[in-house]
């Protein structure tokens, strides 16, 4: 993500700003690119303003979920309608840890939301999620 820092501070600020398929031209001062310490393994040396062209291809939302529940949303649907508390679910899903290794899986999961069924954090993103 961006603010997980892939990028360096300039493409990260002007992302922010920008719409889905617009061009930016950027000039970008040392301290918004690679600083003082420049990045030798690519010929950048420090202290070095930068020209940049960035273009906004597209992006995924994220939103957080009580401040510990990370949510892509992957594929957006068109619709509004989100399941309510007590409603009949029914999902695919694959769990996996911080290493991708694969914990929890099933391709047909039907539930009850907000009825203790499954862990509240799967609750919490179902229920967030468009029809």
């Amino acid at each position: 993500s961006i603010a997980s820092g892939h990028l360096i501070p300039a493409f990260a600020k002007s992302v922010e700003h920008m719409k889905k398929g617009e061009t930016s031209k950027l000039v970008i001062a040392p301290q918004y690119g690679f600083g003082e310490a420049g990045l030798a393994e690519k010929g950048v040396p420090g202290g070095a303003q930068l020209r940049a062209s960035l273009t906004l291809v597209s992006w995924k939302s994220v939103k957080m979920l009580e401040g510990t529940i990370e949510m892509k949303v992957v594929v957006e649907q068109e619709g509004y309608q989100k399941p309510n508390e007590g409603a009949a679910v029914k999902i695919k899903f694959v769990g996996k840890l911080a290493d991708g290794r694969i914990f929890a899986q099933n391709d047909c999961l039907e539930y009850v939301t907000d009825d203790e069924q499954v862990i509240r954090g799967l609750d919490k993103v179902v229920m967030e999620m468009k029809k």
